[in-house]
This record gives C-alpha cells, sequence and structure tokens, in this order.
C-alpha cells in the first residue's frame, strides 16, 4: 500500500492525496502536459502504465545518490513532475528538495508503500 504526498507551488492546487499500492508492480497513468517539460519516475517496483512522449522512468538509486538525482532533475528546468518511490531522505534534505520544486514549479511526489492495504488505486493526471 502507498501513500500520495504531491508538492507544488503554492500558486497551483497541491494536495496530499492516499494511494493504495500492493507490493506488485503498479502503473502509474498520466496525461503529458503541453508544456513539453518531463515527467520522472524513480521507482523499482512501479511503473507508467502507458509511457508518453515526456515521461521518464529512471531505476531508483540509493538514498546517497538519490538527493543528488533530485537536485540535477528539479535545477534542470526541464521537469514538470517529479514521483519517488520511498523518497527516505532525512529531514534537512528532504526540506532542500521540497524549497528546490517548489521554485522550479516542479510537483514533487512521494510514493510510500503502507502492506495494511490491499486495493491498487493510481489516477492521474495530477
Amino acid at each position: 500500500m502507498s501513500t500520495l504526498y504531491a508538492f507544488s507551488n503554492p500558486t497551483t492546487a497541491g494536495s496530499s492525496i492516499g494511494m493504495p499500492v500492493t507490493p506488485a508492480i503498479v502503473q502509474v497513468e498520466l496525461e503529458t502536459q503541453k508544456s513539453h517539460k518531463w515527467t520522472f519516475l524513480l521507482a523499482n517496483t512501479i511503473q507508467f502504465n502507458k509511457k508518453g512522449g515526456y515521461a521518464i522512468r529512471l531505476p531508483k538509486p540509493d538514498n546517497a545518490t538519490l538527493c543528488v538525482w533530485l537536485e540535477r532533475i528539479i535545477s534542470g528546468g526541464q521537469c514538470a513532475s517529479l514521483f519517488v518511490e520511498q523518497m527516505g531522505l532525512d529531514e534537512v534534505n528532504f526540506a532542500r528538495i521540497k524549497q528546490m520544486a517548489t521554485e522550479h514549479n516542479v510537483t514533487l511526489v512521494n510514493l510510500l508503500h503502507q502492506d495494511d492495504l490491499q486495493t491498487n488505486v493510481i489516477q492521474g493526471p495530477w
């Protein structure tokens, strides 16, 4: 089971959405945005349902490398949405990444597994 946390620029709508996910591979459905910016998914057990023209799925690296990847993806200026499975950053790094996402108008989504829920519900766009 997973919980979805979305952080976006305060001028746009942002919310915290509960999202149940089983441990098996889950598919994320997204509509590509017309801004021609990319949607990134850093995950090992979650994948896109239909890969659009502006969607990239990367295997999630270890936590030491993850923070560097997130900083580079966000600061590159070509990212609209960033989904990360089990982000697992400490409070300081998480606050810095969240602030960078806000400054660069990137929607940051942390997917957390919860084994107590037994249904799959993922739907977009966010």
